[in-house]
């Protein structure tokens, strides 16, 4: 792959320009990832590195992003530490927006479909399967969420199981349900 400077480009393929003239939604996948990652490498410029983390990504889309970690970023040439803290920042951004429609303050846990649709945008994206503790008011509103266990086929990764049965009693009028 032969390297082309960004500013070689005509301006119409420019991920800047393309997004000033036309908003972000006229930008690729990997236009997109260009602008968050900012510099390509010796041999590839950003839209190129881009194009290269996508297909490396599970799924090669750019969803796949969700499931990586700093040390398998890090593990594609071209992405270093910064820009690894940048796409997943890029992700956990996506994760707070999609759940913020629902503040926990006002959700209310009285229906099942309910309760779901309020963590579907956090949970979505998950490779585990996870068991969640939810402490409710007796008005059912949320008081408190704690991720109780991962579980990875078969196996239990519990996470400090012995506090969230003192943790209740401390709450004064809970109900488990």
């Amino acid at each position: 792959m032969i390297k082309t400077n960004i500013k070689q480009l005509p301006l119409s393929e420019r991920p800047y320009e393309k997004c000033l003239k036309y908003g972000a939604s006229s930008l690729s996948d990997a236009e997109l990832l260009a602008v968050i990652i900012r510099t390509g490498t010796k041999k590839e410029n950003s839209i190129q590195l881009a194009s290269r983390v996508i297909n490396e990504i599970p799924g090669k889309k750019i969803s796949g992003l969700f499931q990586m970690s700093v040390a398998q970023l890090v593990d594609i040439h071209g992405i270093g530490n910064a820009k690894a803290v940048q796409l997943l920042s890029l992700t956990e951004i996506t994760k707070r927006m999609m759940s913020s429609a629902l503040a926990e303050t006002d959700f209310i846990c009285d229906e099942p479909e309910k309760t779901a649709l309020r963590f579907m945008p956090e949970m979505r994206f998950e490779e585990t399967e996870q068991v969640r503790l939810l402490i409710l008011k007796m008005e059912e509103m949320l008081l408190l969420k704690i991720l109780y266990c991962r579980m990875v086929l078969s196996t239990l990764l519990w996470h400090h199981p012995e506090r969230y049965f003192i943790m209740p009693s401390k709450i004064k009028q809970f109900q488990l349900l």
